[in-house]
């Protein structure tokens, strides 16, 4: 047996042996370009990875995956999945695009005839680079399942052709409404386009329009359980978005919430212990859906000068059995040297909110959490022993 074959086998042993608390996630936005042997070795110490499902089988990152799960069996391979939206291709590459990002392409050529217009004739755009999809099926009345068939035989297509490259899916996002967005170029702040929204060619704008409304819940919840159906109960399906934070047909078809702006969520919430406490909510016994016999939602944050830094959502993490993200647009190295070890009970709550404080003990030391009067961090630490 050749030497680097023993050297792959023990570290695989070490990483499947071990535990992280917290449990922690590489975030990866950029793809895996930059993606080093040594930082290989970091991410396969992790827990979960979440990164455009197409950089888990395109040409560069497909072997990267493999190589990591021989590293660490245990770790969760999470594809981010911009669903009822498709990356803008340009068909001019498509020879090179159909061998370096086959998923990508076979997603574009999937989705295109569903590609929504405005009533003036706009590309539908939430964000520059996405166009968004008509859910509504050419019967004007019924959810498009053309699409979601579509979409979760692309899934498994990919799951059957590499079966360790993809664990599950982060469904960005789900949505109750739709944002307007002016191409690139453009003035900033300036978020419209052109026209109205209006799915369902009734000349009634979505946004007032209950029969859209109502066929875009039911086009997200047709989609889901048909991924739950088609590619078995142990798939992870995690969430971004809020409707699932708040209404039980989401949150019972979600196996986790991927917090994208971890606590106060870009502005939902006023306080840190405001969505704290939605977090505590949302992992209640019975709220979401498990797979393999627990829930996996992510902690997540997109701005950290805005004071949602590692250390807070790790603690976090420890306090709920949660996971943490570290590098959320593009992962280096792990931020944060946090062992806690399992833990020994729950979580101890005490005070009056939102003045609390938290404690939980690990075979390893105290996690401890402190809102101020006002609801703010105040304190997020591990104490060693």
């Amino acid at each position: 047996m050749k030497l680097w074959t023993l050297v792959l086998l023990a570290l695989a042993l070490i990483f499947s042996v071990s535990a992280n608390y917290p449990k922690k996630v590489a975030s990866e936005l950029a793809g895996t370009d930059a993606w080093t042997t040594g930082i290989i070795q970091q991410i396969a110490k992790g827990d979960m990875i979440v990164i455009g499902a197409g950089h888990l089988f395109d040409a560069n990152g497909r072997p990267k995956m493999q190589t990591i799960k021989g590293l660490n069996p245990n770790i969760k391979l999470m594809g981010i999945v911009s669903y009822l939206m498709v990356y803008i291709i340009n068909e001019a590459d498509s020879n090179s695009i159909k061998t370096s990002d086959p998923y990508g392409w076979d997603m574009w050529v999937a989705s295109k005839p569903y590609f929504a217009l405005t009533t003036t004739g706009d590309t539908c755009m939430q964000w520059a680079g996405n166009w968004i999809l008509n859910f509504v099926a050419a019967d004007h009345v019924s959810p498009n399942r053309a699409l979601i068939s579509k979409w979760v035989r692309i899934i498994k297509k990919y799951k059957d052709l590499y079966p360790g490259n993809i664990d599950g899916v982060v469904q960005d996002y789900c949505m109750s409404s739709f944002l307007k967005v002016v191409p690139a170029g453009t003035p900033p702040n300036e978020r419209r386009v052109n026209g109205e929204y209006d799915f369902d060619d009734d000349d009634v704008p979505f946004a007032s329009d209950a029969n859209e409304i109502a066929l875009l819940k039911q086009w997200q919840i047709e989609y889901f359980d048909s991924i739950r159906i088609v590619m078995g109960n142990d798939f992870i399906q995690s969430m971004n978005g809020h409707p699932q934070q708040t209404d039980a047909d989401y949150a019972s078809r979600c196996n986790g919430i991927s917090y994208e702006q971890f606590a106060t969520q870009g502005g939902i919430y006023s306080t840190a212990y405001a969505g704290y406490a939605n977090l505590l909510h949302n992992e209640q016994s019975g709220w979401l859906r498990p797979c393999l016999c627990k829930t996996w939602s992510i902690l997540n944050a997109t701005h950290p000068p805005e004071g949602d830094y590692p250390i807070h959502m790790a603690i976090c993490a420890l306090m709920t059995d949660s996971y943490y993200a570290d590098g959320y647009e593009h992962f280096t190295s792990w931020n944060l040297n946090i062992n806690a070890g399992p833990p020994i009970g729950p979580a101890i709550t005490t005070g009056t909110p939102p003045a609390i404080t938290v404690t939980r003990q690990f075979t390893r030391g105290v996690a401890r959490l402190v809102f101020s009067s006002s609801g703010y961090w105040s304190t997020a630490e591990f104490d060693s022993l």
